[in-house]
């Protein structure tokens, strides 16, 4: 239910998924350390959102966070931000994260900033260092647009294909 609602939410922005695979090591490595917490918001025996939450040291980081669009009159992803939220806080935790965003998210900035959030700036390092010059440019890219483009309008199983695809090449 997590993957389906995950992938439904990425695929709607136009956006990669990580293999499944991915969030199985997670479960498998992290879960039974209490390092990680998987939320589902559920709405007449549906589920509708889902937050995955990884867990280290004094932090709680909220990743993977995603909703169908259909249910979003609902405020799913208010309830299960302050489920998480309650969640860090009776686990002892001191600081919650709500994971990274890019800096052109402007709605996704606004509303992790409505809730409160401070921005913290992670560092990034590359190697080799010519990469960080092409990161920085593939925002605007035609072939990066292009991509985006063919996520967004391409059946489930050619979307599931290109991100296998470009997942590998990324690692």
């Amino acid at each position: 239910e997590f993957y389906h609602i995950y992938s439904t939410s990425r695929k709607r922005l136009g956006l990669p998924i990580f293999p499944i695979g991915f969030f199985y090591s997670l479960w498998k490595y992290f879960y039974p350390q209490n390092q990680l917490t998987l939320l589902l918001a559920t709405y007449k025996g549906k589920t509708v959102g889902s937050n995955l939450i990884l867990k280290y040291k004094d932090t709680a980081i909220i990743e993977y966070g995603a909703d169908l669009i259909d249910y979003r009159p609902l405020q799913v992803n208010h309830f299960l931000d302050w489920s998480s939220i309650v969640l860090a806080y009776n686990e002892g935790y001191n600081k919650l994260s709500f994971g990274s965003t890019h800096v052109e998210t402007v709605g996704l900035m606004t509303y992790k900033n409505r809730w409160g959030t401070r921005q913290d700036w992670l560092p990034i390092y590359y190697y080799p260092s010519n990469i960080s010059i092409l990161s920085k440019k593939k925002n605007n890219s035609i072939k990066y647009k292009v991509v985006r483009s063919i996520l967004l309008y391409s059946p489930e199983n050619i979307y599931k294909l290109i991100s296998n695809i470009i997942y590998k090449h990324l690692g």
